[in-house]
């Protein structure tokens, strides 16, 4: 679990896998990419609404912080409160339609994605 693998990560999302399902420790991937450093594939589990809730090792923004990460710790201070539709960096249009079509807010999460895409 060196370098993380986001093409693939995307791949298994898109397909439908679960994005909080813990292993058997307990630990979610979205833990496991921060703990291991890998900043795109956290920037795209966070996209599909992956939780930042703690785990039985601590939180993801602890696990990038205790592994010296702190590119990663930045930005996940930096994304708290956004919306899947405010991950502009990992959003497909494909992507960013279906969550319009299903229902997001246009007008949610601070910044709000409109204003995210205008700087």
């Amino acid at each position: 679990c060196q370098n993380g693998h986001p093409e693939v990560a995307r791949l298994l999302l898109e397909a439908g896998a679960a994005i909080d399902q813990a292993d058997e420790q307990g630990a979610t991937p979205l833990f496991a990419a921060c703990h291991q450093g890998h900043l795109e594939v956290a920037k795209l589990l966070s996209s599909y609404g992956a939780s930042r809730a703690a785990t039985p090792f601590g939180t993801p923004e602890e696990a990038a912080n205790s592994q010296g990460h702190t590119d990663l710790a930045a930005w996940l201070v930096a994304s708290r409160g956004w919306t899947p539709l405010a991950h502009l960096e990992t959003l497909t249009a494909a992507r960013a339609t279906s969550l319009l079509r299903s229902g997001a807010n246009l007008h949610e999460g601070e910044p709000t994605p409109l204003r995210r895409a205008a700087c």
